[in-house]
């Protein structure tokens, strides 16, 4: 009795081969899916589950060479299981079969497909931090012209309100929306002009006229 190794799908269906020979290795054929019996068990079980083989799930191939489709009730679950196809005549064929959720020709199919795009439906908190790329790391050519005016186009949508650190563009659009149209304080004795916030009370910039001279100017606190 040898034991293969093969590659299962999680609660897929696949066809697996199964080689029945006799015990001097001749090739046991003609064996019809009523004359053959299948056993599966999860790793570390102590006896075996019996797997009904039918018509539509049996096929011979030749030289004693038999497709067997199985998986998709059976591998519940990620890991290993054992696969035994009995048959008068023939020594019991065994594999052990390493289940996945994804085959490794998927996976591969998914690294290979960065290299021409990856479409990301959710990132985690904290999936990508501040270190995460180099210098360089994301140059401008990578950035289609779509998804650069996307970028601008929700940039210059965000509520400036919701951006006013300290030396911002936030801040700047704020502070020149109520120089233009908001509430002001002139105090004609010192020449300043006090602009307030939409509140009507914190006070954002004021501009004072100095004319000592024959060319005025202009004091901006905070400069």
């Amino acid at each position: 009795m040898n034991l293969v190794v093969l590659e299962g799908k999680k609660a897929t269906d696949r066809w697996y081969p199964v080689m029945l020979a006799s015990s001097n290795g001749a090739a046991v054929t003609g064996i019809l899916a009523t004359q053959a019996t299948a056993y599966w068990a999860t790793a570390g079980a102590t006896a075996p589950n019996t797997y009904t083989v039918a018509t539509t799930t049996w096929r011979e191939e030749g030289g004693g060479l038999y497709w067997l489709s199985v998986g998709s009730d059976e591998w519940a679950t990620e890991g290993g299981y054992s696969l035994q196809v009995k048959a008068t005549g023939a020594d019991t064929f065994l594999a052990y079969v390493e289940v996945r959720d994804r085959l490794l020709s998927e996976t591969d199919d998914d690294v290979i497909s960065l290299t021409t795009g990856v479409t990301v439906k959710t990132l985690d908190t904290g999936a990508i931090d501040a270190k995460a790329w180099a210098t360089g790391g994301l140059p401008a050519v990578a950035i289609a012209t779509a998804a650069a005016t996307f970028i601008a186009d929700r940039a210059f949508a965000e509520l400036a309100t919701a951006h006013q650190e300290a030396g911002s563009v936030g801040e700047a659009w704020v502070i020149a929306r109520q120089v233009l149209a908001g509430y002001r304080v002139a105090n004609t004795n010192s020449g300043a002009v006090t602009y307030y916030a939409a509140d009507g009370t914190t006070p954002l910039i004021t501009l004072t006229k100095t004319q000592a001279t024959a060319s005025p100017t202009i004091t901006v606190t905070p400069s």
